[in-house]
């Protein structure tokens, strides 16, 4: 993350948009924990605002985004998959066909 430099003049005045780290990952369709490992190893670029807040720069967020390290999901329902169930125990199996021969199922 970059912190200003006060040696590069008392004018410069930094102009990049940037966002907080919820809306970055709103943005990217991504988890907030992800924003932040890709801040640490650099591949998003982000500045401190006051102690503790931290904003994302956008255009870093493009060149993320660019650079393919984040797939966009595809919204059609045809790619959504109903999960697996996992198999029955032995004890499920038995005691559905016992309801199944009283006629309950």
């Amino acid at each position: 993350m970059k912190r200003h430099d006060p040696e590069q003049g008392a004018g410069y005045i930094w102009h990049r948009s940037s966002v907080r780290v919820s809306k970055a990952a709103e943005l990217l369709e991504v988890d907030i924990c992800t924003i932040y490992r890709a801040i640490r190893s650099g591949d998003i670029e982000a500045h401190f605002v006051g102690k503790r807040g931290i904003r994302v720069f956008a255009d870093s967020l493009r060149n993320y985004q660019e650079r393919n390290l984040v797939a966009p999901r595809s919204r059609s329902k045809s790619s959504r998959q109903r999960p697996r169930s996992r198999p029955h125990s032995v004890q499920y199996q038995e005691a559905e066909a016992f309801l199944r021969d009283q006629g309950v199922l």
